[in-house]
């Protein structure tokens, strides 16, 4: 029996993991062949192997994944025998960057290998079950011959040994160059600017890798511009304290008890601590990076280990949104693009789990019907209908949107295709009901359905009762019905029971997963929902990690690896997974096979509708500052923290495994859920919380990115200043939380954390909202100089802005600077300074009634009662205006050339505090910007009458 029968004849061929990646020669070329020393006889490593394809299979690309020639060849090698051509089984990633000639990179790192580029060639990772075998055709490491021969000849691998008679010939630097512009890479990218004949060079080289990045080119001046900051911060603080307070000896109103020169030394202080806040500021934007853009497909094509082993469950936790809300969430989840995994199927491979707190009918109902379209739209003749039409027919969301938005409602009716228009009319009672509220028992009414018009004009069921056929249309579909009816809970695996009269049971599970091609889609709704109170997400995520109300049976998520946190406010883009993903891999030292990297969790940003009310944005929703300048100042060192929704999170840290995989908590005690195990549940910040506590062991995150990529957007932001408020009041709640309950050891001392920079902003994370304080007293400064005629320094105006200009230039360019990585719109960065600026006394109020809750022994968990009000921020707006007359006033006593300066001091400092609180004040108080034509004659006026009251006042003064 030849070799090459033995390797078909054995079930599970012994793998063994390629020496060195060859890179093919050029037939056309013999002549830059060069002879190599034999790889060394290093023995196979032990591999698990997960389901694969036959051997056959692979054994039919084998002549397209590396090409030989002998050695030094006196005449050119035959050319090899064509592979069979196959289909590519994913269609290429939508995130592949393309040059001007049409290449991708991808597709030129497949020429420079010689391979086919719809043929991913099997390379088992490391620490991975392989999903296919490895083929090596050169011989070495012992075991048999090639497919070519059976023993070690001038073409064959040679066994035994690991010499055998063949030698790759590796490209020239000249030729690896053009492969990399065709790719749209620069050298530098590619493998440090430096091109060696050393295997390891070139594996890395032409390898998707998701851990390669760059600095940016701006972060050598940005660094310059710090560091000028910090001397002129120095400067300016020196020569405030020196030379304009110690010469103040005035008192308000003339009483001793309250001399100037306290409040001058309070400033000063105020401007201390917001000094500080600027250097922090600065350490945030130090390590500025571009990320590769890496889709999973690309990995998948590289190894197919990747894709087996990137199992993902979407937990979409529900506490009491619209159901249209709910319904967009539910879209978005069930339209996202997987990858193949071995012969696991789709339905496999993705989990989506509806986390509902509230136990509502509706939304139970609404997970039946979203699953049901999700089947409709898969059959073949409403797939060929949708091609026709341009929509991707595996995309609920797509055609959703050619639904609503494309006209399809409309064009159904040219095509009168049954399925399409059961779609079609499910999705138009979805809506209907999900806009109304209502929690209907039956599928969204679809007893309702006029049949005519369901089962289409050819097919009408005249006669038929309309409540049996829309039931027994989800049967056809092999849809289970939910039965709300029924009592009980069901077990993980589904079943159970909703319950009668007011909602579902609790406990109760329901899953769908008939369709192999769909993700499983589960309804839940735990038995101790709204616990524990400080934080009931936290504890409704945990509730599908870990088996808590059903312990016999397997958790929620199955055997999914990667956890996704996508809150029902939000609606999930289609390549989300496959843009965020493969960021838990890397690539091994000798650029070989892909395995786990040291990442606990993926954050992405969060992005807001395109509306009239998101373009001026008054409460600050997008936060450019945080998600386009901060996190990726931290994305360098991988010390992101997590922002709660679309975050991915690496199931084993959150079941108690360190960086090293050694277990610090046990996942089988219960007590520890929430504490030690899953999302932190002690602090209102969950995310936060969970995010130091994985730096603490030894973790790192990666942040996903792109200028104009939208992974998600919110489809229900907060559009009132109650509703804002309400929400920046959680957030520092919980961080006092963190401080008061935690302390300043946790955050920033013992641990594992990886670097001196996770400690340093695990610090700021517990302690910003104290920068809050001098941020308020400075609204302040302008009424009380307004209102009393007394300034916090004295100095000239040109001594002034000689040393305050520098200092404030310096501090406020690296946020400018850092704004252009990702393109972000100045006026952006400006509405979260003035957003930050309106909420201080918030943060103020925060620390205060969490400060009393402590000294009066009170659980924290009754945080959720504490509401913070509004009139603070109407307060000191109107107080700016009263500043204002009060500097008319003090130059009408003391006459306008004594008190000139001061008033334009009062005068602009009291306008720049209008400024900064006018976006909020102005939407609730509904006014409205007038048009430049008013405002000019409004400057006109208010200037003449100024001027003419400043002369008049003048007078009188004489």
């Amino acid at each position: 029996m030849t070799g090459h029968a033995r390797r078909r004849a054995a079930p599970r061929p012994r793998l063994r993991c390629p020496q060195r990646t060859r890179i093919p020669p050029l037939p056309h070329a013999p002549h830059l062949a060069r002879t190599r020393r034999p790889a060394p006889n290093i023995p196979p490593r032990p591999r698990q192997c997960a389901p694969r394809a036959p051997p056959a299979a692979a054994e039919s690309r084998l002549s397209s994944l590396r090409l030989r020639v002998a050695r030094r060849p006196r005449t050119p090698p035959p050319d090899p025998p064509p592979a069979t051509p196959r289909a590519p089984h994913f269609p290429p990633p939508p995130c592949a960057v393309h040059n001007a000639q049409g290449f991708s990179p991808a597709h030129a790192l497949q020429l420079v290998r010689g391979t086919n580029p719809s043929a991913p060639p099997p390379s088992p990772g490391p620490n991975f079950p392989a999903a296919t075998p490895s083929l090596d055709t050169a011989g070495g490491g012992g075991g048999g011959g090639s497919a070519r021969s059976r023993g070690g000849g001038s073409r064959g691998g040679g066994g035994g040994g690991g010499g055998g008679g063949v030698h790759t010939r590796w490209l020239s630097r000249g030729r690896v160059n053009s492969f990399a512009a065709a790719a749209g890479l620069r050298p530098s990218e590619a493998a440090g600017g430096a091109y060696a004949d050393d295997a390891v060079v070139l594996k890395q080289q032409f390898k998707p890798n998701p851990q390669a990045f760059f600095a940016l080119g701006s972060t050598p001046l940005l660094r310059l511009i710090m560091a000028a900051n910090v001397g002129f911060s120095a400067l300016y603080l020196y020569w405030r304290a020196t030379s304009t307070i110690t010469t103040i000896d005035t008192y308000f109103y003339n009483i001793k008890y309250f001399p100037v020169q306290i409040w001058a030394w309070v400033f000063y202080g105020v401007e201390i601590c917001l000094t500080i806040g600027i250097l922090i500021g600065h350490t945030q934007r130090m390590f500025p990076i571009k990320r590769a853009i890496v889709a999973m497909e690309d990995l998948v094509r590289e190894d197919d280990c990747v894709g087996y082993n990137a199992r993902v469950a979407i937990l979409l936790p529900s506490a009491g949104e619209r159901l249209d809300i709910v319904m967009l969430a539910l879209l978005g989840a069930m339209s996202q693009s997987t990858w193949r995994g071995g012969n696991r199927t789709t339905s496999q491979m993705l989990r989506i789990i509806i986390l509902d707190e509230k136990r509502r009918k509706g939304v139970l109902n609404m997970t039946a019907a979203v699953y049901a379209l999700g089947t409709l739209i898969r059959n073949p003749e409403v797939v060929t209908i949708l091609q026709a039409e341009g929509i991707d027919a595996e995309n609920v969301k797509g055609f959703y949107d050619w639904w609503k938005f494309g006209g399809g409602y409309a064009r159904k009716h040219l095509y009168n295709d049954p399925w399409l228009n059961k779609a079609c009319l499910l999705l138009e009672y979805m809506e209907k009901h999900a806009g109304n509220g209502e929690d209907a028992d039956s599928i969204f009414l679809l007893s309702d359905m006029p049949i005519d018009a369901a089962a289409g004009s050819k097919a009408a069921l005249h006669g038929k009762d309309v409540e049996e056929f829309a039931r027994s249309m989800l049967q056809a579909l092999n849809i289970p019905t939910p039965s709300p009816d029924a009592g009980g809970g069901g077990g993980a695996a589904g079943g159970g029971g909703g319950g009668g009269g007011g909602g579902v049971d609790a406990g109760y599970v329901h899953q769908f997963s008939s369709n192999p091609d769909l993700p499983t889609l589960l309804y839940y709704t735990r038995k101790d929902a709204g616990t524990p109170r400080v934080s009931p997400k936290a504890g409704n995520l945990n509730a599908a990690i870990f088996a808590v109300d059903y312990p016999e049976d397997d958790p929620l998520i199955g055997d999914a690896t990667i956890v996704v946190v996508n809150d029902c406010r939000h609606q999930l883009n289609p390549t989300f997974l496959q843009r965020t993903v493969p960021y838990f891999f890397e690539l091994d030292a000798e650029g070989q096979h892909y395995g786990w990297a040291r990442v606990a969790f993926v954050q992405t940003p969060q992005r807001f509708k395109p509306d009239q009310m998101t373009l001026d944005d008054p409460l600050g929703n997008h936060a450019a500052v945080q998600y386009d300048v901060i996190n990726r100042g931290k994305d360098g060192i991988g010390a992101v923290s997590s922002s709660g929704h679309g975050s991915l999170w690496r199931v084993e840290a959150l079941r108690g495994a360190d960086v090293d995989g050694r277990r610090y908590a046990d996942p089988t005690v219960v007590d520890n859920i929430g504490k030690t195990l899953g999302f932190r549940s002690q602090m209102l910040i969950e995310d936060t919380h969970t995010s130091i506590d994985m730096f603490r062991h030894g973790w790192t995150s990666r942040y996903v990115n792109e200028p104009g990529e939208h992974l998600s957007i919110c489809t229900h932001q907060p559009n009132s200043i109650a509703w804002r408020i309400k929400q920046v009041l959680r957030w520092h709640q919980g961080a006092v939380q963190l401080l008061f309950y935690k302390g300043i050891s946790y955050t920033s001392f013992g641990g594992r954390f990886p670097t001196l920079w996770h400690r340093i902003y695990a610090f700021d994370q517990a302690t910003y909202y104290l920068q809050a304080i001098p941020g308020y007293i400075l609204l302040l400064m302008p009424i009380i100089y307004g209102l009393t005629g007394n300034s916090p320094f004295e100095t000239r105006v040109a001594d002034f802005f000689l040393y305050f200009t520098p200092y404030i230039v310096t501090g406020m360019l690296p946020t400018v600077i850092s704004g252009s990585w990702g393109d972000v719109d100045a006026n952006k960065l400006q509405r979260d300074e003035q957003v930050w600026l309106s909420t201080t006394y918030v943060q103020i109020y925060a620390f205060l009634s969490m400060l009393w809750t402590s000294l009066r022994c009170q659980k924290h968990e009754n945080a959720w009662a504490i509401k913070a009000p509004t009139w603070p921020l109407f307060t000191v707006f109107f107080g700016q205006v009263a500043a204002l007359g009060g500097g008319l006033f003090w130059v009408g006593k003391y006459g306008f050339r004594a008190w000139a300066q001061n008033l334009i001091s009062v005068f602009a400092s009291a306008l720049l505090c209008m400024h900064a609180l006018w976006p909020m004040v102005s939407l609730q108080m509904g006014w409205k910007i007038p048009s430049m034509y008013i405002i000019k004659i409004l400057v006109w006026a208010l200037l003449g009458g100024f001027i003419v009251l400043i002369n008049h006042l003048s007078k009188l003064a004489k």
